[in-house]
């Protein structure tokens, strides 16, 4: 194992533009690689079905991190000497339900912070309604996705304090807060 690797989780809801920030963090500094549990979970050449992992019971849920564990510990030593962005989810909404992500299993990632990207219910609504690589995604209303949001939140501040790991919160300009924060991170 790697010891200088740095393992950064960064959380939020689908369509609050995760991938999309990972993905020019990790285009522009090539010390970082982005790992996704929905990819960890299914073929990662067809992200398009990592939505269909949302339609399963919450025991298939849980039952799924044990594979997505293993499978994100063998990616951090495939891909030892980068630091890893983890793309990933707190809660698994599947049709009404939603199952919370056990801080046992974000512990188990070990992280060397957490980051929640932390988007409006209306942007998310806009980004899902213009986004037509996800046609599986579930329709939500602007109060369902508040909610969850508020879910989210409440869970990753709370996990933040039981791990007692460096944490941030991405609102606004988060690309160039994001690169600041890993930034002072992967150089201690």
């Amino acid at each position: 194992m790697d010891h200088s690797q740095r393992r950064i989780l960064v959380f939020g809801l689908p369509g609050a533009g995760k991938t999309h920030l990972i993905n020019k963090i990790v285009g522009s500094a090539g010390k970082f690689v982005r790992l996704s549990g929905g990819s960890l979970l299914h073929d990662p050449r067809n992200e398009k079905d990592r939505d269909e992992l949302r339609k399963i019971s919450s025991i298939n849920v849980i039952s799924n991190q044990a594979t997505l564990c293993e499978k994100y510990w063998a990616a951090c030593e495939q891909y030892a000497g980068k630091h890893v962005i983890f793309d990933g989810h707190l809660v698994v909404s599947n049709q009404g339900n939603s199952t919370e992500i056990p801080v046992s299993i974000v512990q188990t990632l070990a992280p060397h912070a957490m980051v929640f990207l932390d988007t409006s219910a209306d942007e998310i609504v806009s980004r899902r309604q213009v986004d037509t690589e996800r046609p599986n995604r579930d329709v939500e209303t602007i109060g369902e996705i508040e909610a969850m949001r508020q879910l989210q939140l409440s869970i990753f501040q709370k996990y933040v304090k039981e791990l007692g790991v460096p944490q941030i919160l991405l609102r606004s300009e988060p690309e160039e807060r994001f690169l600041l924060f890993l930034n002072r991170l992967c150089s201690l």
